[in-house]
Parts: C-alpha cells; structure tokens; sequence
C-alpha cells in the first residue's frame, strides 16, 4: 500500500487510523516538514512504537512478515539479525549492549539482509529449524551474561512452517547505564551500532547524578540559544562581515532565508546583536559535537572559516561579467569584493539554519532528557 502525503496532519490519522499489517509502505513528499520526517529522531520513534509490538506477546508470524517490507525498518529501536549471529564468533553482545544504553528496543533475528544497491536492502525470512529452540535461547543467554550490568530482557520464538525467528526485547534501564560488552560500551546512531566515546560514556553516568528537573532546565536553556541560532545572519558592516542574530530571538525561525545577508546601521538593528554576545554560546555549540549532531557542528565551523576568509583576503577578486552572472544578484551586491567566498558562505548559513531547526524539533518533541548526546554533559 504506498500511500502519498501532503502533510503531517494526514500521516498522523494515517498511523492512528490504520493497523501494523495495513502499514506495509508509506511513500511521502518532501515539503517543509515531512521531508525530513523520517530522517527526525522523534517522529520515527512515533512510527515505530505503533507499528512494531510493545509486548513480547504481541508478535506472531503475521506481524513478522509485514515488518519485513516495510522500508528503512532499521532505526535505532529495532534491528533484524541473520541466523549467524549466534555464532560464537558473531559479537551479538555489542549490539545489545548499544540497544540497553539508547533506547532498548527490539531485535528480530532469523532475517536475511539483502542488498539491493548500495542506498536500499530487503529482508527475506530464514529461520532456525524447529526443535532447537532451547539451544538458540541459551546462546542467546550466554551473550547477554557478557554484558555488565546485565541488562533486563525477555525473548520469544515466532514459529510458522516448521520454522522459528528469535524475538529478543531489550528494555530501557536509565539508572543502569552506561552498559559494556567486555569492557566496551556502545551505542545505537540510526540503524548502526558504534563505540561509545568518552564523552557519551560521562553523560550517560552523570544523568543519573543530575536530577530530573535540572536536566530539563538545563535542556530548555541550551535549547533557547539554539533558537537564537536558526537566526543566524551575515552582517555587512563597510565591507567588515561578522555574525550576528536578528529577529524574535525566543522563538525558532522556519523561513530559513529570511535577513541572512544584513547591513550594518540598518533601522533595524536594535533586533540584532553580535553572535560574539551570545552568552554560552560555545556551550550550546558544545552539544553538537556528539555523534548524532556532529555534521551539525562541522557546519558552524567551516562557517568561521569562510568568513575568516572573507574578512582577511589579500585583496579582491576581478570580477568579469561572464563570471558575476553565474551568481545571484543579491550575493554579488553583498559580497562586492568576493561573492565567490560569500555565495559559500551564505550557503552554509542557510543549511545551518535549517539544520538546527530541526535540531530543535527533535529535541523538544519528546526524547530531550533521556537522550545522552542531546545533554552533552
């Protein structure tokens, strides 16, 4: 059933009117929100806690299969394992180990993966032969016994034609992460699991050292100078550019183009102030530099590089015709000694916004406190 889209009322009905078995595909289109819908944390993890079963009881074969085409499945929550992970050879513990230390979720295993190119992959049913169920759960309990502290689970077999899938349910445990595989942590970015680092290691201590209410107090401030920053402007100040904010500074800016090329002296410029002024600005940017955000924080950089360039040229570039007309009128106005530079810096700051914006989305729609690179401490 591919079902198109218009916006995110219809998909909301869509998923409260509709059964797990009826949501076999969902083709959407990209307009201001629903094109990167699927790409926000929180709006996925909506998806996926109605479509895939909340109970361990709540599986069976129908299920099973229906899962199976639905694309892009794979997110944090939920993952599909081969027969060959219970290998002793097959580090099964690492992935669960990220699943306890993110979200918990669910782990199908008995699915072959198979790759269609190189951005998309199917799943096909493979199996264990009945009658080995009780060696496969034990394997399974053997993997776990690796992980330290263990981690709260429950497994249930789905049997249909003389064959059986493992279902493995990894539950959420706050106050017991961070969690290690042989003295090893991970955790799960999208559909992938990956090696904790020092700093997601330290968060994820020190949120069960920070109460409740001073974690959301400390978010809701961090996510204030976020929304300062989906304000971001270049100001033009006799041919001096620097950064700046401009705008309602308490509420996130959705018209990403709007004032980023502003000149200094305007009538205007008592809505604006130096980014420079931006107290714990380096802290919000901080909160970046976690590996679910990280493009996010490269961005802001390569912004500080190009307008240190801009800034400190030797002297201006020869502008010919032929090459002005390849650029946007108002860039060249702007930029008058190098709108090659500015045209590359204007772009960044026009992703920048829009990337923080939906930054902001993510963090307020739900999963702020509990998650560890969304804190940064």
């Amino acid at each position: 059933m591919y079902i198109n889209c218009e916006d995110t009322i219809t998909l909301h009905n869509l998923f409260l009117n509709s059964t797990p078995i009826q949501l076999v595909s969902i083709h959407y289109v990209r307009n201001t929100d629903i094109g990167q819908m699927f790409n926000n944390t929180s709006f996925t993890k909506t998806i996926m806690d109605f479509i895939i079963p909340q109970t361990i009881d709540g599986w069976n074969i129908e299920v099973l299969r229906n899962i199976l085409d639905i694309p892009d499945i794979e997110k944090e929550s939920f993952d599909f394992k081969n027969n060959k992970v219970l290998d002793r050879d097959y580090c099964l513990e690492d992935h669960i180990c990220a699943f306890a230390n993110t979200y918990g979720g669910h782990i199908v295993i008995g699915v072959e993966e198979k790759k269609i190119n190189e951005n998309h992959k199917k799943f096909a049913l493979n199996g264990f032969d009945n009658g080995s169920q009780d060696e496969m759960l034990r394997k399974i309990n053997q993997k776990i016994w690796l992980i330290e502290p263990t981690p709260l689970y429950e497994t249930t077999t789905v049997e249909s034609e003389g064959k059986y899938y493992i279902v493995l349910h990894i539950k959420l445990e706050l106050y017991k992460r961070p969690f290690f595989s042989k003295y090893k942590s991970y955790i799960r970015l999208g559909s992938s699991t990956f090696p904790a680092n020092r700093s997601v290691i330290l968060s994820m201590v020190n949120y069960n050292l920070i109460s409740h209410e001073d974690r959301r107090k400390h978010t809701e401030y961090i996510v204030g100078i976020l929304k300062q920053l989906t304000n971001l402007s270049i100001i033009n100040d006799n041919q001096h550019y620097f950064l700046g904010t401009s705008g309602d500074a308490s509420k996130p800016n959705s018209i990403f183009e709007k004032d980023i090329l502003l000149i200094g002296g305007h009538s205007d410029a008592e809505k604006r102030s130096d980014l420079n002024k931006t107290y714990h600005l380096d802290l919000a940017i901080s909160h970046l530099r976690c590996e679910e955000y990280y493009s996010k924080f490269k961005i802001f950089g390569e912004i500080k590089i190009f307008l240190d360039k801009i800034n400190t040229g030797d002297k201006p570039i020869e502008n010919s015709f032929n090459d002005i007309t390849n650029y946007p009128t108002h860039i060249v106005d702007y930029f008058k000694h190098n709108h090659k530079i500015g045209f590359k810096l204007f772009m960044l700051v026009l992703k920048f916004r829009e990337e923080i914006y939906h930054v902001i989305k993510d963090i307020s729609a739900g999963d702020m406190l509990r998650g560890f690179c969304k804190m940064g401490y």
